[in-house]
């Protein structure tokens, strides 16, 4: 199972402050590890990272089916940021 991950890193890691690409790279490296995700190359360079962890999948799989929603003007930006501030996992197992 592979999943495209765009991060703002500020949502991934809110206590710590990241301020430039070393910082961010390394975050992303630290997630590779304890997360199994690995970057993948696709078609023309393009990179995504992919897991074969099924809770990080699920997590990632609910904040993009959030985003779509707010794309589509199905929820505000207060309660997408809610929703995302408040996320938990448990909410969203089976």
């Amino acid at each position: 199972m592979g999943l495209r991950v765009t991060v703002g890193f500020g949502a991934v890691a809110p206590t710590c402050s990241i301020d430039d690409v070393d910082e961010a790279i390394h975050l992303l490296f630290r997630l590779g590890e304890d997360w199994k995700l690995l970057p993948v190359e696709v078609v023309d360079g393009h990179f995504f990272l992919e897991s074969h962890d099924q809770d990080i999948f699920n997590a990632v799989r609910a904040w993009g089916e959030m985003r779509k929603r707010l794309e589509a003007g199905e929820v505000t930006e207060l309660e997408f940021v809610t929703w995302r501030d408040g996320y938990t996992a448990k909410k969203y197992v089976g």
